[in-house]
């Protein structure tokens, strides 16, 4: 029996949602204040991919130029240590442990650049610069070699974009597993701070680095995609959007406020989907099916969430039918199921599966209540207005390279080529 005045009576069939004096519907036997008696979880999907770290074989700066002077190659051998360490972090060290590493190489990796930039037939080299792939399925074990500096200098920055992205995930799962709104809070900001430092160092790499590389290997390449860098620039972007809904979820924000955030979440994951269908003479299949996957799967979730957001506002305004066309649309959209690509999707497809199983949850109710107690007629799906201008509240921290170190190679005839 459903009650209608001002009595509390359990609803027929369901044990565990009773009314209260104000008629609104009560889970578990506690009201969810502000939520219009619908079961409003406290929290929002939130998953950040982490991404595989390529490899690369030692290179002797020392032994790239010829008739060195033996202080330039004792200099340059200091280099080559530094640039060690690095590489060798990526396989044997923490992801913060590697971060570091790699800003301690970045001062010496641009001077190294200047000194690539300037050398000419007269200090010919004998460099060969090589990397597994990050991105691309077919060289994740096959190390791509080149004479250009600017393959390391690629290399290096995705490196230090995904390091950055890496730690970001590790501490949204920490402050996750405690299962605390103060333990997310607290850890949030910074969160967010990696994953904007990401977008930074990957705009840099499309605006920069890449117009300027010139020795490219013959098969394309994931690294060397403009469009791949715009995707992860947009997806970490995306990803410190999700923190910033959830943040805003704990703080009892507006619906009206959560839709805006949603949509653009939701219409940044369509592009990237676009960007990774566009990439020139690129096979899609060649590309990281995680990565595809997880942006495919993102698209389709936070146009969900959006629509979930979007029924509870119908329903506190009474539009019950409206209501429960709008969640049936998100029950029907979330039906597929994701299948587990790579061991680095588990943490997404579990939030998946879970804001799924929630909006079911939101969805039997509306449906039942319409059903039981509104009756309120069911407006035909092309009527509705969905959709809407999305609202992007992050906004991406510029990569600024460090300050090169300089280096003067001094040969053997005491001819020098000094780079400041």
């Amino acid at each position: 029996v459903a009650a209608v005045g001002k009595h509390t009576a359990v609803v027929a069939d369901r044990p565990h949602r009773v009314v209260d004096e104000d008629n609104h519907l009560v889970v578990g036997g506690a009201h969810m204040e502000g939520s219009g008696g619908l079961p409003i979880a406290e929290t929002s999907p939130v998953a950040i991919l982490t991404l595989p770290l390529p490899k690369s074989p030692k290179i002797v700066y020392e032994r790239t130029f010829k008739d060195l002077n033996e202080e330039t190659q004792l200099r340059l051998g200091k280099l080559t240590l530094v640039r060690e360490e690095f590489t060798c972090s990526l396989e044997r060290s923490s992801t913060e442990a590697s971060l570091q590493a790699c800003e301690r190489y970045l001062p010496h990796l641009f001077g190294l650049k200047e000194v690539f930039d300037k050398v000419t037939t007269a200090a010919p080299t004998t460099l060969k610069v090589g990397w597994t792939s990050a991105l691309t399925v077919r060289y994740r074990t096959i190390t791509l070699i080149s004479p250009s500096f600017d393959w390391e200098v690629i290399n290096v920055l995705l490196v230090y974009g995904i390091l950055h992205r890496n730690l970001a995930s590790e501490l949204l799962d920490s402050a996750l597993s405690s299962n605390n709104a103060a333990a997310f809070e607290s850890q949030s900001k910074e969160i967010a701070r990696h994953l904007c430092l990401a977008a930074g160092v990957f705009d840099y790499i499309r605006e920069t680095v890449l117009p300027r590389h010139g020795c490219r290997p013959q098969d394309p390449v994931g690294e060397l995609a403009p469009e791949v860098y715009t995707a992860l620039a947009w997806q970490c972007l995306a990803e410190a959007q999700e923190v910033v809904i959830r943040k805003a979820v704990l703080g009892k924000a507006s619906e009206g406020m959560l839709n805006k955030l949603c949509i653009e979440v939701g219409n940044r994951y369509s592009g990237i989907v676009n960007f990774y269908k566009t990439i020139n003479g690129f096979p899609a299949d060649n590309f990281s099916p995680a990565v595809r996957a997880y942006a495919a799967y993102n698209e389709v979730l936070w146009g969900c969430v959006y629509l979930k957001y979007l029924g509870i506002m119908a329903y506190k305004n009474a539009k019950y039918g409206e209501a429960v066309v709008i969640l049936r649309k998100a029950m029907r959209d979330l039906t597929t199921e994701p299948s587990r690509v790579e061991t680095q999707l588990t943490p997404f497809i579990n939030k998946y599966k879970e804001e799924r199983l929630y909006i079911e949850k939101i969805g039997k109710i509306l449906i039942y209540d319409n059903e039981k107690v509104y009756y309120d007629p069911l407006p035909p799906e092309s009527t509705l207005q969905l959709g809407g201008e999305g609202k992007l509240v992050i906004k991406t921290i510029e990569f600024t390279p460090p300050t090169a170190v300089p280096i003067e190679l001094t040969f053997l005839d005491n001819s020098s080529c000094v780079v400041c």
